[in-house]
């Protein structure tokens, strides 16, 4: 049986001790690197939920739907954004554009939730409401009531059209 003598155990002790502090430093910088790595997808989600928010904040503050024919553009972003990083478009950057792509996306769904809560009706726009008399969708933002043929008093009545009253 070989024989280790008590300086060779103290420093095989000392390896061991040092293997140790390095796996337990080591699970920690883990456990920060996936708690950055958690931080940015929030921060590009909701980055880019913000910013994208901003610029249809300004496109109907000038009176105008954000929107690409009948289709909102909060949803062909953010579509857009996770279609491409499904196809593996941007490369090494996929993931943080798929991060982007969900934010806008549930941005979209919570503007939508809202409108529905408001008894908007369900349309692929937010703030479109069909045109019941003629053949344009009608916007309903802020002081936009009235433009695109419904006045103020008739937006009760297209609201119950939409709803099959």
């Amino acid at each position: 049986m070989p024989f280790m003598s008590p300086a060779q155990v103290g420093r095989l002790e000392s390896h061991v001790a040092r293997q140790e502090t390095t796996i337990q430093n080591l699970k920690k910088r883990g456990k920060a690197e996936r708690a950055a790595g958690v931080a940015l997808q929030v921060l590009e989600g909701a980055g880019a939920a913000g910013i994208v928010g901003f610029i249809r904040g300004t496109v109907e503050k000038s009176g105008k739907p954000f929107a690409l024919g009948p289709v909102d553009m909060e949803l062909a972003i953010g579509g857009g954004l996770v279609l491409a990083s499904g196809f593996k478009l941007f490369g090494k950057y996929d993931e943080h554009v798929l991060n982007m792509g969900v934010g806008v996306l549930s941005h979209y769904a919570g503007q939508m939730g809202r409108a529905m809560g408001k008894g908007l009706p369900l349309t692929p726009v937010i703030g479109m409401l069909p045109d019941y008399v003629g053949h344009n969708p009608t916007y309903v933002g802020r002081g936009m009531i009235g433009q695109g043929g419904y006045g103020t008093s008739d937006l009760a009545s297209a609201l119950a059209a939409s709803a099959g009253v």
